[in-house]
């Protein structure tokens, strides 16, 4: 499939999704909320989505060869947030993201597998962090279709593990990274520990802001509660199905949040607030890209 039709698929299904909720909730009630939210509190959430992003380039940086410094590594995340923002999927960043490490490692490859390595600690967090707060919750999800879904996502998991640490993977591995990576070595278990651990602390912080979101709002909702949902909603949303996730992750959380009574109309709120917050914050990784791009251009006059 051609990638215009593509495109204007994942808008119908985002558009369609989103119309599909709108008309089934009290929007009155959506303006209501809006009216008394706290700025204040609105601020905090924004400050904890930055501090996601730069947790995010921290356990990149430990992941990638050398060459890359922190800075560097915390810049290129934010403009990676960025291009999966305003891409029509979650995965545009990480090739603008291979794309300028592999000019700094001049290997395409080796950024590819550091790319790789990120990403797979981040899912591996985010199943985790959803199964501690499916434990807390086990109560709530005892008799929904969810019941099964987080021992479905941590088995996975398990065997996805136990699949990455077999010779023939590791060869592949070494064989698409060539000499450059090869040479540096895979991420050892302390790395990988590192980067399982600052995952686990960004899924935490994300259910964190989505809860200061909801107090801001008025919404009534707990930490426990965000802290199951989220993950999951989140989980839904990587599914190229629509533009960056909309639609699927409000209806998503729309479904997640009922099941602890909270009415459509603030879980649909309570989503799109938290996507606003995100893009706004992820804005600045344009800002970054546009910098850096007029740098680069400069040097080379120059």
């Amino acid at each position: 499939m051609k990638k215009p039709v593509k495109l204007l698929l994942r808008i119908a299904v985002s558009l369609g999704l989103l119309y599909f909720l709108l008309s089934s909730i009290d929007i009155g009630n959506i303006g209501g909320l809006l009216a008394s939210a706290s700025l204040p509190l609105l601020a905090v959430s924004m400050l904890l989505v930055a501090v996601i992003i730069a947790i995010s380039g921290w356990r990149w940086y430990n992941l990638t060869p050398k060459g890359l410094t922190l800075k560097v590594a915390v810049d290129y995340t934010f403009i990676g947030c960025y291009f999966n923002n305003f891409l029509p999927t979650n995965f545009g960043g990480d090739g603008v993201k291979i794309h300028l490490l592999g000019k700094r490692l001049s290997s395409l490859t080796a950024a590819a597998v550091s790319v790789f390595w990120d990403r797979y600690t981040g899912l591996a967090g985010l199943v985790l962090a959803g199964a501690i707060g499916y434990v807390a919750a086990y109560h709530r999800l005892r008799d929904t279709p969810l019941t099964w879904v987080y021992p479905a996502a941590l088995a996975a998991l398990i065997l996805s593990a136990a699949l990455l640490k077999t010779n023939w993977i590791k060869r592949l591995i070494s064989f698409l990274a060539r000499r450059e990576f090869s040479s540096q070595g895979s991420p050892g278990r302390g790395k990988i520990f590192k980067a399982l651990t600052a995952s686990l602390v960004i899924q935490i912080i994300g259910s964190l802001y989505i809860y200061i979101l909801a107090l801001s709002l008025s919404i009534e909702v707990s930490f426990i509660d965000c802290l199951v949902f989220c993950p999951l909603a989140n989980l839904a949303a990587v599914l190229p199905l629509s533009i960056s996730g909309l639609g699927i992750r409000e209806g998503a959380m729309v479904y997640l949040f009922g099941l602890s009574g909270v009415p459509k109309e603030e879980a649909l709120l309570l989503s799109l607030a938290g996507f606003a917050v995100m893009l706004i914050v992820s804005l600045w990784g344009g800002v970054v890209y546009v910098k850096r791009d007029g740098e680069t251009k400069s040097k080379t006059t120059t």
